[in-house]
């Protein structure tokens, strides 16, 4: 399969940036400031209201205001 443009990776690291060398143009490495880097939740401790703030911007419900679904109903 051809790579038709090239892969977007968001980091928090501007020296990473800066020393990173890809001629062929295949990686992009784009600056993410570290307050929104959603993929934190999944990977790190994480205070309340930080971890509040990511699940929203993931637009993911807490589990208790979800409906329940009774296995007898079906």
């Amino acid at each position: 399969m051809e790579q038709e443009k090239s892969t977007q990776i968001f980091v928090d690291n501007q020296a990473a940036i800066s020393i990173t060398n890809n001629p062929e143009g295949e990686v992009w490495l784009v600056y993410c400031s570290t307050k929104n880097q959603y993929a934190d939740i999944f990977i790190k401790a994480l205070r309340k209201a930080k971890f509040d703030l990511l699940r929203q911007k993931l637009e993911v419900c807490s589990s208790t205001s979800r409906m329940s679904v009774n296995f007898y109903d079906f």
